[in-house]
């Protein structure tokens, strides 16, 4: 993390919780990581139908961000780049 303002909330964060600096960004960015990883195990390839589109785990939610989901448009066009 580059910005000093995030690293000194998560210095913050840490002393209230005593917990090291490291022990709390990696609690921040677990939920990121899941959301990257879980994204880039769908076989997109398999996507031929509406039904298919539906049966994805497309939404993820993070807490005091909320919720960032997969639109079918965009994936529509990324498929087509690809």
């Amino acid at each position: 993390m580059k910005n000093k303002s995030v690293k000194n909330l998560i210095h913050s964060i840490g002393l209230r919780h005593n917990l090291s600096d490291n022990i709390v960004k990696n609690i921040v960015e677990s939920q990121f990581e899941f959301a990257r990883k879980t994204m880039n195990e769908i076989d997109y390839t398999k996507i031929n139908s509406e039904e298919d589109f539906d049966k994805l785990k497309k939404t993820f939610y993070f807490k005091g961000l909320g919720r960032i989901y997969i639109h079918k448009i965009s994936l529509k066009r990324i498929l087509k780049i690809k």
